[in-house]
């Protein structure tokens, strides 16, 4: 396994349990830019913890399909291309549950 996924994987790891506890809402982007008002609509301990929760599958998808080729023999093109692949879904799919239905918007 590459050095850099583990070093990727280790940051991504670190990140997300840091931010799934809510201390560090200020690195959700889009909320750090909001006013006083928006900020108190939204739920940021709901948000924290999705956002959390995202941030922890992205390591388990880089540090599962860069250790796969150590055990099986696959391409390693092919590996890089399904990991990228996946990563980047994980996060769209993030990105859109996010932003639609006002999710972490407090009910009133």
């Amino acid at each position: 396994m590459a050095f850099g996924n583990l070093i990727a994987g280790a940051f991504f790891l670190i990140l997300g349990l840091v931010i799934q506890t809510g201390k560090a809402s200020f690195l959700i982007a889009g909320y750090n830019t909001m006013s006083a008002g928006e900020k108190a609509e939204i739920n940021i301990q709901a948000m924290s913890k999705f956002i959390g929760w995202v941030m922890l599958s992205l390591p388990a998808v880089i540090l599962l399909l860069a250790s796969i080729p150590m055990f099986f023999d696959f391409h390693s093109t092919f590996m890089i291309y399904l990991s990228w692949g996946l990563f980047m879904a994980i996060i769209a799919v993030g990105v859109i549950y996010m932003n639609t239905g006002s999710r972490f918007k407090f009910k009133e």
